[in-house]
């Protein structure tokens, strides 16, 4: 009796998924598979910022494939990306290093395919893999000392910071010696877990023939497009442009107390065009005046991309300037219309701080042309003398604090 129970009720279940399969057939829908795709991206040491397109061309392509050939069959439904350090350092700064890492990957993503504005993106640093460490060193079986340096891994007992001592002084330093070139590279890492839904269509069930005299019609040759319903085109990519940024000079404000703004502006995804302007209308006293107007053009190629990392420009100069430094003489650009004038290259590097803060630091080396009048320093002093000076060194310096805007929202 219960034999027959059991076949009755594997006969009813095995019923109904039929109906089940039966319907989604009929309705041109069975669902597939999920699948989870993976990307791995090495960093060098104590760097949260590499050139993606460059360095791993076949995995770009491949996350490419992905997420631009988005269609009825396939859809993104979660991005995880967990980015890590070796065990070189203090463990905060790791820790700090790997969520760098872990945002770097996510806004390049983002930048490079603005679909994914509409997908979820769980990123975050999580330090040094002393798991990875453990499985990669027992894995390893050239490895020196190996059962000492597994036996320091797992002592639970021992913080970070005395398992990194312990570890250095294994065989007078030859063990760290070894993991520093096989293994710690290998540690530096952000790992890309892309959760993928497959949807695959079945064509339409073909009508029976209708018993009828009349002339023969060809029936259109059935295309699995022609059953797909109809998608939106992929947004896109925002034009560059659309990033800018306003900054002000701290070197300038703690050295002369000058008043100074700049823009920049991305023209492009290696290239961006800043402009800082300064201004100072003041006489302290009457020996002591410092008043100027200057604006610095300046053409910048990036290494990486706008507006991040390092940078190179091309940047010319102009400056009307009335200035005293002390009782004797007072210098004016001539006639008060011939500013200072030049141009000179430069090299920076923009820092990263928090959320739409960066930090810039740059110097330029150039030639800048005075010609100027020389009065006397008094009350309506005369004007005794015009000369002429060509200068060449530092003409750029700056110590920048940045604010982005970006009409992207992320």
């Amino acid at each position: 009796m219960i034999n027959i129970m059991n076949n009755i009720a594997k006969f009813f279940i095995l019923t109904c998924l039929l109906s089940i399969c039966g319907e989604l057939r009929a309705q041109g829908v069975i669902p597939d598979k999920r699948d989870t795709l993976y990307y791995n991206f090495l960093f060098p040491v104590s760097v949260y910022t590499i050139d993606l397109n460059r360095q791993y061309p076949e995995t770009v392509a491949r996350i490419d494939s992905v997420v631009r050939e988005q269609k009825a069959v396939r859809s993104i439904d979660l991005i995880r990306i967990a980015a890590f350090s070796s065990i070189e350092g203090k463990p905060e700064t790791n820790l700090s290093l790997s969520e760098k890492r872990a945002r770097f990957i996510k806004e390049h993503l983002l930048e490079t395919f603005p679909f994914l504005m509409q997908i979820p993106i769980d990123a975050h640093g999580f330090g040094e893999d002393w798991q990875s460490f453990g499985k990669m060193v027992a894995e390893d079986d050239a490895m020196p000392s190996k059962q000492q340096l597994l036996n320091i891994i797992d002592d639970i007992r021992l913080t970070a910071d005395e398992k990194k001592a312990k570890i250095k002084q294994l065989d007078s330093g030859l063990t760290y010696r070894y993991i520093a070139l096989k293994v710690l590279p290998l540690l530096r890492r952000a790992d890309v877990e892309m959760q993928v839904h497959d949807i695959q269509t079945a064509p339409p069930p073909a009508e029976e023939p209708k018993a009828v005299e009349i002339e023969p019609v060809v029936e259109p040759e059935y295309t699995p497009e022609a059953t797909e319903p109809a998608l939106p085109p992929p947004p896109t990519p925002e034009p560059t442009s659309e990033t800018w940024a306003l900054k002000t000079n701290l070197l300038y404000w703690a050295v002369c107390g000058v008043a100074n703004v700049g823009a920049e502006f991305r023209v492009g995804k290696h290239f961006s065009v800043d402009v800082p302007i300064t201004w100072s209308p003041y006489t302290i006293k009457e020996d002591w005046k410092f008043r100027t107007l200057s604006v610095q053009p300046e053409i910048r190629g990036w290494t990486s991309r706008a507006m991040k990392g390092h940078f190179f420009g091309l940047y010319t100069h102009l400056a009307w300037y009335n200035i005293a430094t002390d009782q004797l003489d007072r210098y004016q650009d001539k006639d008060g219309k011939t500013p200072l004038w030049g141009g000179g290259l430069s090299y920076g590097y923009a820092l990263p701080l928090k959320g739409r803060w960066n930090m810039e630091f740059t110097i330029g080396f150039g030639y800048a042309r005075l010609d100027y009048d020389v009065f006397y320093n008094i009350p309506n002093g005369a004007l005794y003398d015009n000369r002429t000076k060509d200068y060449w060194g530092i003409t750029r310096a700056g110590i920048n604090l940045i604010y982005q805007f970006n009409n992207t929202k992320r």
